[in-house]
């Protein structure tokens, strides 16, 4: 499965469903959209320092909820990792009480419904899918050599997908969205 493409297709399919506001693809508090760009490169930077046997990538434009993706693919099942990132000068605007909390469950709905009849899924579409959402809070300051980021909160959301019957209990799929949805500075 080649994910940039994957990620392109649920992307158009976020667009063309029209459940999405255009206010919520602005920034928290970010001066310009390339002080946000560049905060969600270092939150990109930082998830594969952090988890390298996942493969990450930034969504086309930021036009979803999901500004980056992760997939991890074992032998047991699949795991897809959502991540909304904001940046700001100002931390107090950095809270994960944002829109995307309410649309990352349906970009993830998305997901699950598009890996089954994906084109770049047909050899694996029966193979079990954990689908988890989260939000990275990145703080942009500004130095005499431009702007600085560091990540001061990052965190999951409660609500969880899976497909195709996976075999995990209860406290292993909190565990692990806990642990992949959490990245220490």
């Amino acid at each position: 499965m080649e994910l940039k493409i994957f990620i392109s297709e649920i992307v158009t399919k976020w667009l063309k469903s029209n459940k999405f506001e255009k206010k919520q693809l602005g920034l928290s508090g970010a001066i310009s959209p390339i002080i946000g760009e560049k905060g969600e490169n270092y939150a990109l930077k930082k998830l594969k320092e952090h988890f390298p046997n996942y493969e990450f990538l930034k969504t086309d434009n930021s036009k979803s909820p999901a500004d980056i993706i992760g997939l991890k693919k074992s032998g047991k099942f699949w795991h897809f990792a959502l991540y909304q990132v904001k940046t700001s000068l100002d931390k107090s605007n950095l809270t994960k009480n944002i829109p995307e909390k309410e649309t990352l469950p349906i970009l993830a709905k998305i997901i699950k419904d598009n890996f089954i009849v994906s084109e770049q899924t047909k050899r694996v579409k029966k193979r079990p899918l954990f689908i988890t959402i989260g939000y990275i809070g990145v703080h942009s300051t500004e130095t005499k050599n431009g702007f600085r980021n560091k990540i001061i909160k990052s965190s999951a959301y409660s609500k969880t997908f899976s497909l195709n019957n996976l075999n995990l209990q209860s406290k292993d799929k909190t565990k692990l969205k806990n642990k992949i949805h959490k990245i220490e500075q």
